[in-house]
């Protein structure tokens, strides 16, 4: 394994350009959770990367708006919508050019030129995009003739996807696959290991390149709440995280009164919803909201260990995200809720809960009707439930160990 983990992650690169700050955004917690589980120094390449930034020993700025400044805005918008009308119609080399010829205009010259600098310094080096964007790659394989030289047999490229992109989500699997093997044979002697954090869809998309894509989860940290402490898991406690209306904002109040209908008020309720969503309901919903004495509401942003903390306290947990929003796509709420041992109740059809009912570390459901039956199953299971749990972390810590130590390191 090489001594030094360098990773890259821009951050938001499309306007406003947001600095990568502690607690905002999964891109800044896959950071730090990756950083944690890599055993020698760590270094981020990224845009204004807050020094508070946990795990990371060194911090690399890219200048501001420098990816943004490389778009041809009507190339990509045109070439964007195509994709997605030709997707699933035509999945494969139409869709594929379309966004070959969108991703080709991200490319970012200080980007590579960082690299190269920085595999001169340090030639035992893994290069790592824990939250892969088409900006950061495009940019590798373009540059591989200028990166290449500068690498060593003990270099590596690796290239994990949250999903197959989150904004690409609505991609037939194999149109991204084509993508997969083309930034491959670009990238020529830097040989690049994919990874996606969803099981099936590594799965799909390696099925469709013919390339090795590996499954890549979140490393595995260590639960907040010690057992046999006054802060145990309650299992008298749901929680529900629907931040974002993606995430299920717009059902928190009907969700919450189901769930105090069906459990005639014997539960303790924690609902994290942010306050531009409550912001949404009308007076009359607020009432109702306020008239629920056991619920606990959480608009303010908290830090990730604060609400790994609550969750840790809860029972259960309930993920009633948007299917269309999470198609093929993973949660970080759903690996905080694992390092918890808590089991959770997600919708059929998302990424994240295609693992969880798969796996059996909780339910998942179809209509949200289904909820308060799930969790009232949930609790009644909650000690095979959590022993699944804890067989699955063990997975868990075998695929990123093995994804860190496995792989082509770059042919010189």
């Amino acid at each position: 394994m090489s001594d030094r983990l360098l990773l890259i992650e821009p951050g938001q690169i499309r306007r406003p350009l947001r600095p990568l700050s502690v607690g905002q955004g999964h891109w800044v917690e896959a950071v730090e959770a990756f950083s944690s589980a890599w055993p020698g120094e760590t270094a981020l390449i990224g845009h204004a990367p807050n020094p508070n930034i946990e795990s990371v020993d060194q911090f690399i700025e890219l200048s501001s708006g420098e990816l943004m400044r490389t778009h041809r805005t009507f190339r990509i918008l045109l070439s964007s919508r195509l994709a997605r009308l030709s997707s699933n119609l035509l999945a494969g080399g139409i869709s594929s050019r379309l966004l070959r010829t969108e991703w080709e205009s991200f490319v970012s010259a200080e980007l590579a030129s960082v690299l190269a600098r920085e595999l001169h310094l340090r030639k035992s080096t893994t290069v790592f995009a824990p939250t892969a964007i088409p900006a950061v790659v495009e940019t590798i394989v373009r540059s591989a003739r200028a990166i290449a030289p500068k690498a060593t047999e003990g270099t590596k490229f690796l290239v994990r996807f949250s999903s197959q992109g989150h904004e690409r989500r609505y991609l037939h699997p194999r149109t991204f696959a084509l993508q997969l093997r083309r930034w491959q044979e670009r990238a020529g002697s830097l040989a690049l290991n994919f990874g996606v954090e969803v099981e099936s869809v590594a799965t799909e998309l390696a099925t469709h390149s013919g390339l090795p894509v590996s499954w890549v989860p979140w490393p595995v940290l260590p639960p907040s709440q010690k057992v046999g402490t006054d802060h145990e898991s309650d299992p008298r406690k749901i929680f529900i995280y629907a931040r974002r209306p993606e995430q299920g904002a717009r059902k928190i109040l009907g969700l919450v009164r189901s769930l105090v209908e069906h459990f005639d008020d014997r539960v303790e309720i924690c609902a994290s919803v942010d306050n531009s969503s409550l912001a949404g309901l009308s007076a009359a919903e607020h009432e109702v909201l306020r008239s629920f004495e056991r619920l606990t509401l959480i608009s303010e942003n908290v830090s990730p260990s604060a609400l790994r903390s609550t969750i840790g306290r809860c029972g259960v947990v309930i993920l009633p995200y948007e299917v269309q929003s999470y198609r093929r796509r993973g949660s970080a709420l759903m690996w905080a809720s694992l390092d918890e041992g808590v089991p959770m109740i997600a919708p059929t059809g998302t990424g994240f809960g295609e693992e969880i009912g798969r796996n059996g570390i909780g339910f998942t459901y179809g209509l949200t009707s289904e909820i308060p039956a799930l969790v009232s199953r949930a609790l009644e299971r909650k000690g095979g439930l959590r022993a699944t749990i804890e067989r699955y972390q063990g997975r868990r810590a075998v695929a990123v160990s093995d994804y860190f130590a496995s792989g082509n390191s770059a042919q010189t």
